[in-house]
This record gives structure tokens, C-alpha cells and sequence, in this order.
């Protein structure tokens, strides 16, 4: 599906002025904002109608190895992963520099770099990481084409980019912590594929 010019440059200005945009990524549709503006992040949590006992941290995209080295620690097995992995749909649990509940969980955070050229625009401009939650009501089915989105989540939004039809299998990305090697979330990268990379 065709993007214009004027759309990228209209997501940009909605994001940094800590709005909320709808943008396709390589797995599923995703409620995007800033991490730098906690009232978006509140924002976001409340479009999703998110409890409290609920509540996990949101995970990141970023648009390049520069923005993830400048946020987060890396250690060899990180770059190791993100060689094989990235862009793609593998989030890497990394200690970060971010301290927002809503970001992070014992100083860790959920970060990867998406193969979707819409997002990838939009991050490249930007320079900047973006939260990048499931655009669905918290325990509903996410949506992988934009008709799918719920009406209560299209009418809380800034913005919607349509990307055309994502993956058909709706599997998240998988969520691995490389320094416990363990899977938090089983998803669109299989388990195997993991190990057999870090026995490399």
C-alpha cells in the first residue's frame, strides 16, 4: 500500500508532539508514541484499557543499532542475535536506560528492530526509539489489517498509517532475555532458531 510523503511527515509532527499513531510493523498493527513523554505512555495504557494487575512493560522499536546502543547495554550475544536477527521479530530484554514502569521491569526493557519499511521511515526520521504495543484492547485478538482494529481504539488515536494486510499468522514477536537465555514470550521466532544461533 502506497504511503505519501505528507502522511510520514504528519506521523513525525503527531509523535513529537507526543501523540498517539497507529503504524504497521512486521508482526502486527502497533499503538505507537514516544517513551519520552510519559503522558502518551499513560495515554496508551488507558486506549488499551489496560488493569492494573495487568500491567506489563510496553516494548520499543528503534530504527538502527546507533539508537539501540545509545538506550540499552549490549553484550556479545546481543550482537550476535541482532546480527541473525534484526530487522525482524525478535525483541531482546536488555537493561536500558529508561526507568518508566511502563517501560521497563527490573531495568529491563523489551527492544527490536522491525522489518517494515513504514515503521522504519518513521524511526530513521525520528532517531529515536518508539513504544510499539498491539493496537487491540488488552486481552482481545491483535489486528494484523487496520479493518480489524477495535472501534474504541480508532476513536482514541491521533493518527492510522495503513500498511495493507500484515502477517497472516498473528504471532507477536518472540521476547527472549539473553542474559538469563530465556523466552519471556513465544512468537513469531521460534525457540530453536535462538539456540541454534547463540551455539554458533
Amino acid at each position: 500500500m502506497k504511503i505519501s510523503a505528507k502522511d510520514i511527515t504528519r506521523a513525525v509532527e503527531v509523535l513529537q508532539k507526543g501523540g498517539v499513531v497507529i503504524l504497521p510493523t512486521d508482526t502486527l498493527y502497533g499503538l505507537c508514541c514516544s517513551p519520552f513523554i510519559e503522558s502518551s505512555l499513560e495515554r496508551v495504557e488507558r486506549i488499551k484499557f489496560r488493569k492494573e494487575e495487568n500491567r506489563k512493560p510496553f516494548p520499543l522499536i528503534a530504527g538502527s543499532m546507533n539508537v539501540v546502543e545509545k538506550y540499552f547495554e549490549l553484550s556479545p550475544s546481543v550482537y550476535l542475535l541482532a546480527q541473525f536477527f534484526w530487522p525482524g521479530p525478535l525483541s531482546l530484554l536488555l537493561r536500558s536506560r529508561f526507568s518508566n514502569p511502563l517501560l521497563t521491569q527490573n531495568g529491563k526493557s523489551a527492544v527490536r528492530i522491525p522489518d517494515n519499511k513504514i515503521s522504519m521511515l518513521l524511526l530513521k526520521i525520528l532517531k529515536i526509539p518508539l513504544v510499539a504495543t498491539s493496537a487491540n484492547l488488552s486481552g482481545h485478538t491483535p489486528p494484523s489489517r487496520v479493518e480489524e482494529i477495535e472501534k474504541e481504539i480508532i476513536e482514541r488515536v491521533d493518527m492510522i498509517i495503513d500498511g495493507g494486510e500484515l502477517c497472516a499468522d498473528r504471532l507477536p514477536s518472540t521476547i527472549y532475555d539473553p542474559d538469563e537465555r530465556v523466552v519471556i514470550r513465544e512468537g513469531a521466532v521460534p525457540v530453536e532458531r535462538i539456540k541454534d544461533v547463540l551455539k554458533r
